[in-house]
């Protein structure tokens, strides 16, 4: 296909979801809600009406379902030819040649991106209209896990800054926390579990973007349910061994274990059942983001109960959170009140218990994790979520460590007396 017919018919095809999901968001789409630019839309289509029934005609469904396989089909092999693009930047060819890609290049980094927003649109319609497209709003599994599947491939090219806003990595965010939000959400659960399990074993950086996931959800629960299940996954992927391959996926992974203690603590602390174990893991990677995880705790516990409140942290995002729950009815609030306060217990009961854990991992037979362990009492001394009846003790860790065998500890142990 010419580059400009290509053009075209991404443009043509987006607009065309454009359109379906406007009169399905419409309700039946009178004639007078469209819009002089959208007089192309079929006749059809913009006489569906519900009439008295909550499902659109099936030929609508269809037509849906039709547009978004092909857009589908489209975003993924611009994502397949992406990763291709980035395998190959090494080659060399005649400028000529690197001119024509260049071009192919803007113009297939445009195509991509409004493939991704028409994909996020879509997204939206069919799980918050799962009711409206199918009988009893039991929904297809096949088509509504279509922009999960291209979300993978979306993550999957986002290695850095730059390839991140050419895939459009954070709209491939949006489109799983919509999925997870969804009442479709305890069909894709597993499927989505498994496939973001399978990329942060696979890709190193991955990690953070899935903690950036758990904290877009828009349900409490669901980010709950979504931490629980991918530390689970991650429990069921046998850690032990020597393998290159084996020993990347544990490095990889680990990351997100500390990305998410450090923006949702208490997704960290009702999984650290899960977590404590791998402290006797052979990968000092995992030790090390689990040390960092239980810092990241105990100072955001710490200010909760300095600033009166019973929150995951401090950030703005986590105000909102707390102002929408607000605004639920009584009877959740005060299921949400009983299970918070219940929590709280434990709380308070566990902090001794992962500082003496934090004591003994100084002690730790890899360097790299005694280094992390000390980092984390640095950070929680700056943070003065250190008991009075620990400073003691502390310090005299730090100054044990002073003598210690590798340079970085002895440099951590300096950051924890400097503090």
């Amino acid at each position: 296909m010419a580059p400009k017919t290509k053009k075209n018919f991404i443009e043509a095809l987006c607009q065309s979801v454009h359109l379906l999901c406007v009169v399905l968001s419409n309700d039946g789409c009178d004639d007078s809600s469209l819009s002089e630019d959208d007089e192309n839309c079929d006749a059809s289509f913009k006489k569906v009406k519900h009439t008295g029934k909550p499902v659109v005609h099936e030929a609508f469904t269809d037509a849906l379902a039709c547009h978004v396989y092909m857009l589908y089909s489209l975003h993924s092999t611009l994502e397949v030819g992406a990763k291709h693009n980035n395998s190959c930047k090494s080659s060399t060819s005649s400028s000529n040649n690197n001119k024509n890609g260049r071009h192919e290049i803007a113009d297939a980094a445009e195509a991509r991106i409004l493939c991704a927003e028409a994909m996020l649109e879509v997204a939206v319609a069919l799980h918050e209209y799962t009711s409206t497209l199918w009988k009893l709003g039991v929904a297809n599994e096949d088509v509504i896990g279509l922009p999960c599947r291209v979300a993978y491939q979306m993550i999957e090219n986002s290695i850095n800054v730059t390839s991140r806003r050419a895939a459009s990595g954070d709209v491939a965010i949006k489109i799983l926390a919509v999925s997870l939000d969804s009442p479709a959400a305890s069909i894709l659960m597993n499927t989505i579990v498994g496939a973001l399990v399978d990329l942060m074993h696979s890709f190193e950086h991955v990690a953070p973007m899935i903690a950036d996931l758990c904290c877009r959800t828009k349900k409490e629960e669901t980010a709950m349910t979504l931490s629980n299940e991918l530390l689970r996954g991650f429990g069921q992927i046998d850690i032990v061994g020597t393998g290159d391959a084996k020993a990347s996926g544990i490095k990889f992974f680990a990351p997100f274990i500390s990305e998410l203690a450090l923006k949702k603590p208490r997704l960290v602390l009702a999984n650290i059942s899960l977590l404590l174990p791998y402290l006797g893991s052979d990968s000092y990677h995992l030790r090390s983001a689990i040390v960092t995880a239980i810092g990241y705790f105990v100072s955001a516990h710490k200010a909760s109960i300095d600033d009166g409140i019973k929150a995951d942290h401090l950030s703005s995002y986590d105000k909102r959170q707390l102002k929408h729950e607000a605004e639920d009815d009584e009877n959740s609030a005060s299921t949400n009140n009983h299970t918070i306060r219940k929590t709280d217990g434990n709380i308070d009961n566990n902090i001794s218990s992962l500082l003496d854990l934090l004591e003994a991992r100084v002690y730790d037979n890899t360097s790299f994790t005694r280094s992390a362990t000390l980092k984390s009492w640095a950070y929680l001394i700056s943070c003065d979520a250190i008991p009075l009846d620990r400073i003691l003790s502390v310090t005299k860790l730090a100054i044990d460590r002073l003598q210690d065998r590798s340079v970085h500890v002895r440099r951590s142990a300096m950051q924890v007396r400097e503090c």
